[in-house]
């Protein structure tokens, strides 16, 4: 089944707000098949939200995992360093950002996501890419990633000529990333890094890891900056191929 995924678009210590994921992840329980809810931060000193949902005096139970009174699952207070997903995680995700969200994506034991955001827009990104739904009203974040349609067909064939679970991290690999590349540079298609990386994660499937590793080389040349390695002669040759294999 694919992951669940939910979040609230109210920034900041709201308890409505974190009352209402929290309920949203009860309610999945049954139909989803989930084992236990997890409430995860970036820190255990993170437990703001959890304080005042159940009142002083629960952390402690939460770190070391608990069961709620009336709840059909047990329930534990994990940070980002010391949580190991199960197989049936809800999890309901505190104050994480996208950056530190996306990498969870790769978890296939974790059933779904319920995340508020600590600052408005810091979900935005892996929203858009997983289109999570908005508690408030029911709707999907909006994408708006538009990428152009050379740039897509230079990154589907670069998915299925390379070993996607390594990602570029092969040399033969790294060096046709890299053609690609300089390729796409040259032409002035790498403007859309954002939309980039969404395809590679939510239309290619690649890992968070990897797709970070592809994105280096793309923002070292948007920003004026060199690497090694890669055929630096016959982009336009691939521009070519690409164009036509998007007709």
């Amino acid at each position: 089944m694919s992951k669940l995924r939910f979040f609230t678009s109210i920034a900041g210590a709201s308890t409505q707000s974190f009352s209402s994921l929290v309920e949203a992840a009860l309610s999945s329980v049954a139909s989803s098949g989930a084992k236990r809810i997890v409430f995860l931060a970036a820190t255990l000193n993170n437990n703001g939200w959890l304080d005042r949902y159940f009142g002083n005096g629960a952390i402690p139970k939460l770190k070391k995992g608990t069961t709620v009174k009336g709840w059909s699952v047990p329930t534990i207070f994990c940070s980002l360093s010391n949580y190991r997903s199960e197989r049936g995680d809800l999890v309901i995700l505190m104050g994480l950002r996208s950056d530190q969200i996306l990498p969870l994506e790769a978890e296939d034991d974790i059933y779904g996501f319920f995340a508020t955001p600590w600052l408005k827009g810091e979900v935005d990104k892996w929203a858009k890419i997983y289109g999570a739904i908005c508690i408030e009203d029911g709707k999907a974040l909006a994408s708006n990633f538009n990428l152009d349609p050379v740039v897509k067909a230079a990154l589907t064939d670069l998915s299925e000529d390379i070993n996607m679970t390594t990602g570029i991290t092969h040399p033969s690999d790294e060096h046709q990333a890299k053609t690609f590349i300089r390729a796409l540079h040259g032409a002035g298609l790498l403007k859309e890094e954002e939309a980039m990386e969404a395809y590679l994660i939510s239309e290619l499937g690649w890992e968070k890891e990897s797709a970070d590793d592809l994105m280096k080389l793309v923002k070292t040349l948007n920003a004026g900056k060199y690497f090694q390695g890669g055929d630096k002669t016959g982009g336009h040759l691939l521009i070519k191929r690409w164009k036509a294999s998007k007709n």
